[in-house]
């Protein structure tokens, strides 16, 4: 590519943008409902732990630009998942170990985790899926070009 080509095409910024505003709207959504029912701390520990594991899901989409995860999973990356496990367990310490207390953290029940890590899971996971697949089916685009570097 040419040096003054733009760093990402317009259809990379697209998804840029609609999975930060998926992300501060799950995020957001979880947190008022937390908050109704649980007070700010306990909002307040949801929205930190929907916030990471939203991030987890941009890092599993972002290995491919074009590819979709059902084919873009079937090519293990050691890296990658020692990575990934190595976030998890981080999480894990912020959550429930002494770090819990310097990130002003609170005790939350295992079924808000529970649900709250399977919703940020599978609702970024499922708009990047959508963007690639209307890339792919409306933009003509991953057909031809090669394949995003693993990340």
């Amino acid at each position: 590519q040419s040096p003054q080509a733009p760093l990402f095409s317009k259809f990379m910024s697209s998804r840029i943008i609609l999975i930060a505003i998926t992300m501060a709207a799950l995020v957001l959504v979880l947190y008022a409902i937390q908050l109704a029912e649980h007070g700010i701390e306990y909002a307040r520990t949801i929205a930190f732990h929907a916030l990471v594991v939203t991030q987890w899901a941009s890092a599993i989409e972002f290995r491919s630009d074009y590819e979709s995860f059902v084919e873009r999973i079937k090519r293990f990356s050691w890296p990658f998942y020692l990575g990934l496990l190595a976030a998890v367990a981080l999480q894990v310490l912020a959550m429930s170990g002494p770090a819990r207390q310097l990130l002003h953290l609170t005790q939350v029940s295992m079924f808000d985790v529970t649900y709250v890590t399977i919703v940020s899971l599978v609702v970024p996971i499922v708009v990047i899926e959508a963007h690639k697949y209307i890339g792919r089916r409306y933009f003509n685009k991953g057909h031809n070009a090669p394949h995003s570097p693993s990340r």
